[in-house]
């Protein structure tokens, strides 16, 4: 039933046909760019919250109103706002998480007049008392501006709900990532978990949850994934497709773990559900999984933790980094990652992508790769 989550795998939301039926049936549809957002608050209001998340090709069309500089998925975002791609938008949110997304909303809010916008100043220091306060407040400011562009008041019972639609889906979204990697042998492709979870940013997600249900009961009752030599973990931001994946699947590779913005950074750290709904969302979207975003100290050493972590419970033999080009945190980062890595002998692969992964040096890369770690 993979092909239902396919449906819904159009980044370009005017050709999303899951997005497209929200549309018809009357849903205000809501973009927003990164994992840090609290989506529940706009679901809380009875609207539908998209993520844009780039598209591959570029026409070059953006490239006069950013930087040259600019990373491939806000230039993407971008050239599907000056053309058609996000015309059936309603509004659209961002949190303050690096100078690329900040620069492509000033120019989108001039560009693009959608009915409505915000901008959510998140700190980039988490676990910080003070930190958490101002957040807090941002998020009651965003409440308010919400309830006046919906008509509604957002009560703390919606609030709830939202969340508990919101925390069923990470749940099960985890139940899922542990099928590809905690077993002896994968029972889902890397590659088809990524349909699964791009396809969550376009759907409503109680109906994600009811699909999800459904396809784990299938998967638990299947055969797996034949043919994996090597076992990795993919570490990096957000694709728009699936061709990073689909790349190393060819090549006899599975990624049974990652540290993505489309993967595990989107769905770990649920929602406390037992206090005061905007306390709690609060204190997950500031001090959920670190991202290179984030500056507080001991950073580096939760996100090593975090993907030694991973490779251990599933048996990672190895680690590559597609990264995309010019995202100066991600750059930073593996600066500092890649060391930790050779000392703990840790093999390791560097990738740059863009517009597309570049299948031809991604697959000669990839092929001495899975050479040095099958004979380590």
């Amino acid at each position: 039933m993979i092909e239902k989550f396919e449906r819904a795998n159009q980044p370009m939301t005017l050709k999303n046909p899951v997005v497209q039926e929200l549309k018809e049936a009357g849903k205000r549809i809501i973009g927003f760019t990164c994992t840090n957002f609290p989506e529940e608050i706009v679901y809380a209001a009875g609207m539908i919250p998209v993520r844009a998340i780039g598209a591959p090709g570029l026409t070059g069309e953006s490239g006069p109103l950013q930087p040259a500089s600019q990373c491939f998925i806000a230039r993407a975002n971008m050239e599907m706002a000056l053309g058609e791609g996000f015309s059936n938008l309603d509004g659209f949110v961002i949190t303050n998480t690096c100078d690329m997304v900040q620069n492509f909303f000033s120019a989108l809010e001039y560009y693009k007049p959608f009915p409505f916008y915000h901008f959510i100043s998140r700190p980039n220091i988490a676990h910080s008392g003070p930190a958490l306060k101002f957040f807090r407040y941002e998020l009651d400011e965003f409440r308010k501006v919400v309830e006046a562009y919906a008509g509604k008041s957002i009560s703390d019972a919606d609030l709830s709900r939202a969340i508990s639609v919101y925390n069923e889906n990470r749940r099960l979204l985890k139940e899922l990532y542990d099928l590809r990697g905690k077993g002896q042998k994968p029972l889902l492709s890397g590659s088809d978990f990524t349909k699964v979870i791009i396809a969550s940013f376009y759907m409503d997600k109680e109906t994600h949850n009811k699909l999800l249900k459904d396809y784990i009961q299938e998967l638990k009752a299947g055969s797996g994934v034949d043919g994996v030599q090597v076992r990795v973990h993919l570490s990096g931001s957000t694709y728009p497709d699936t061709e990073m994946f689909d790349i190393i699947e060819e090549l006899g590779g599975m990624v049974v773990s990652d540290d993505l913005c489309i993967g595990t950074r989107y769905f770990v750290n649920p929602v406390n559900e037992k206090i005061n709904p905007m306390d709690a969302l609060a204190d997950r979207y500031l001090n959920k999984l670190a991202c290179p975003c984030m500056h507080q100290d001991g950073k580096l050493d939760e996100r090593y933790n975090f993907i030694t972590a991973q490779i251990k419970q599933n048996r990672g033999q190895g680690v590559i980094f597609g990264l995309q080009r010019f995202c100066d945190t991600h750059l930073v980062d593996y600066q500092a990652l890649r060391y930790r890595l050779e000392a703990d002998n840790i093999p390791f692969l560097y990738h740059e992508v863009e517009s597309t992964v570049g299948a031809g040096q991604l697959r000669t890369k990839l092929e001495t790769f899975f050479e040095i770690v099958k004979g380590a």
